[in-house]
């Protein structure tokens, strides 16, 4: 790999790899280019994560625009500031500027005409499913208006279907994440004591997170039982002995997230903690056990469901026992009764049914990856027992 590239997430050859497969859908599309503003569709294409990307609304004036078409080289669109740092960086080479703030349809529209793509073309953008617009949606109304020779089209499926399929590098980079996460947790488990609030928990594996080779926790959300609420954080609720601590959280290796949960009991866990533990690590583990190649997304669904009547226990209320994961903690698909997409090799996502007890959520969550015979877990398999803390 020469100099200039020595700062990209992948070698070239991932790139190329990804523009071509776009290009093969945009062809089946009949959508001459594709216009990306999405933090994690700019990385996924252009090789590298964006200047301030953690600086709260920073960006919402300065978007990064990759314009990718069918046909000949792409090219980016970033503001002036940051035109150093994308040409040392991505791979692309053509890279356009704007100055004026904030954003404005003027500076999209001028782009387009530059590049010969403001009439006569089908242009694709990222408007549905969960796709989300970079810049602002006036902006986009405004575009759609005042270029009415241009055919404006969603591409959401194409993006989904093209980033479904991890390749062996990606996988790599997850499994990379998993493992500064598993590490993470067997050193909080080993720190953790009683008397530990869900701030000092949260505070404690944030800093564990902070290796060298990752870029940071993902995201760290602990809580307490019994007494502790699914989706709302009691900081200041502290560990005492007989508690179950339910913790769920990811790391990030180049862009890539892991995202799974983790129980631990201060002291000996009560039957009715080792019972449900139990269950639930069964069902999720009999789960994944079931998972081809071949089969429909809803069967595993079907697999959990039948594992959990059988255990006296009901379905996940979330509406999902898990869910894609990659550049986002969540991404396609959703591991529910309704999806109906394929599994192959290379999808890679989180396998993760639950219970909401008295005495503790119990959910053990997993990540793997599709094979050509079955599956393979990224995560380090779950303990057979509740980890302990000392009291």
């Amino acid at each position: 790999m020469s100099k200039s590239y020595s700062y990209m997430d992948f070698p070239l050859e991932e790139y190329r790899s990804r523009v071509n497969g776009l290009r093969l859908l945009l062809d089946q599309a009949k959508i001459d280019a594709i216009i990306l503003s999405e933090y994690n569709n700019f990385r996924y294409f252009a090789g590298f994560d964006r200047p301030f990307a953690g600086w709260s609304g920073y960006l919402k004036t300065r978007p990064f625009l990759c314009f990718l078409p069918k046909k000949g080289d792409p090219t980016l669109l970033v503001h002036s500031a940051f035109r150093e740092t994308a040409g040392h960086i991505s791979w692309i080479k053509d890279i356009r500027t704007w100055s004026s703030l904030p954003f404005r349809v003027e500076t999209i529209k001028d782009f387009l005409k530059e590049l010969n793509f403001d009439k006569n073309v089908t242009l694709g953008f990222e408007l549905g499913g969960e796709q989300r617009l970079g810049f602002p949606p006036q902006v986009y109304l405004n575009l759609v208006e005042d270029l009415p020779q241009v055919k404006f089209v969603d591409s959401s499926d194409i993006l989904t279907k093209l980033r479904l399929k991890k390749s062996p590098l990606e996988i790599e980079c997850i499994r990379n994440s998993c493992k500064i996460m598993n590490q993470g947790y067997h050193n909080l488990f080993k720190l953790a004591k009683e008397g530990f609030s869900e701030k000092d928990i949260k505070f404690n594996l944030n800093k564990l997170l902070m290796v060298e080779e990752g870029e940071g926790p993902n995201f760290v959300f602990p809580s307490i039982f019994p007494g502790g609420i699914i989706g709302k954080l009691s900081p200041n609720r502290k560990l005492t002995k007989g508690d179950l601590l339910w913790i769920d959280a990811g790391a990030i290796f180049k862009g890539y997230r892991s995202d799974f949960s983790r129980i631990a009991v201060v002291g000996k866990p009560s039957d009715e903690q080792m019972k449900y533990y139990k269950l639930i690590r069964d069902i999720t583990l009999n789960t994944i056990s079931s998972i081809r190649p071949g089969q429909k997304v809803s069967d595993l669904v079907r697999v959990c469901n039948s594992e959990s009547e059988k255990a006296g226990l009901p379905p996940k209320a979330a509406g999902r026992i898990g869910h894609g994961i990659g550049l986002d903690t969540a991404e396609a698909p959703s591991v529910m009764e309704e999806e109906q997409m394929i599994l192959e090799p290379g999808n890679v996502f989180t396998i993760e049914p639950g219970y909401l007890a008295t005495c503790g959520y119990f959910v053990l969550e997993e990540i793997v990856v599709v094979t050509d015979g079955g599956c393979r877990l990224l995560t380090d398999r779950s303990p057979e027992e509740p980890s302990r803390i000392c009291k």
